[in-house]
C-alpha cells in the first residue's frame, strides 16, 4: 500500500494504491498460495485522512503461528512495527463485525460497514474503518478493508 502523487492528462491528482500478488509456479494461483491457505487469518489494510491534512496508512496481517506483519506510515514516515494483532468479534454465522488490531504500539478499532464478496470456502472480505484506539484527530476521510479466513471454513482443507 502507497501514496502516490502524479498527472493525468495535465492534471494534478494524488491518492492511494496498492499491489496484491503472489508469486508462485506456472499454474498456481494466489488462491492456492501458502500464504493464503494456511498461514493468513486476517489482511487488513487501510487509509485516514485526518481534518488537519495529515494522514496514516498500513497494513496489519495476523496468522496462524508466528505469521504475522504489522506496517504503518504516518506523515510520509514509514514505521515497520513488527506483528500484528488482531482480536476479531464476529457474528453468529462468523462474519466479522469488530476487532482491535495491536501492531507495535500502536493500537486501533476496525468496525465492519459492510460485505463486499466471498470465495465461497475460502475468503471473504469486508469494508470498514480502522482507526486510533485513542488520541487521534478528526478524520475527513477514511478507507479499510479486511481479507479474512475463518478457521472453522479452512478445517479439513
Amino acid at each position: 500500500f502507497c501514496a502516490v502523487e502524479g498527472a493525468i492528462q495535465g492534471r494534478p491528482v494524488r491518492g492511494f494504491g496498492g499491489m496484491d500478488i503472489a508469486w508462485g509456479p506456472p499454474g498456481v494461483g494466489w488462491t492456492q498460495s501458502k500464504i493464503y491457505t494456511l498461514l493468513e487469518e486476517y489482511w487488513v489494510v487501510f487509509v485516514n485522512e485526518f481534518e488537519d491534512g495529515t494522514c496514516e496508512y498500513g497494513v496489519a496481517v495476523d496468522g496462524t503461528a508466528d505469521f504475522s506483519v504489522g506496517f504503518l506510515v504516518r506523515n510520509r514516515v514509514p514505521q515497520h512495527l513488527g506483528g500484528a494483532e488482531i482480536a476479531m468479534q464476529r457474528s453468529a454465522d462468523g462474519f466479522p463485525t469488530a476487532a482491535a488490531i495491536t501492531m507495535g504500539t500502536a493500537r486501533y478499532d476496525f468496525t465492519t460497514t459492510a460485505r463486499v464478496a466471498q470465495i465461497k470456502g475460502l475468503m471473504q472480505w469486508a469494508n470498514g474503518a480502522m482507526l486510533q484506539a485513542t488520541g487521534a484527530p478528526p478524520v475527513r476521510r477514511r478507507f479499510a478493508w479486511i481479507e479474512y479466513f475463518a478457521k472453522q471454513q479452512r478445517s479439513g482443507a
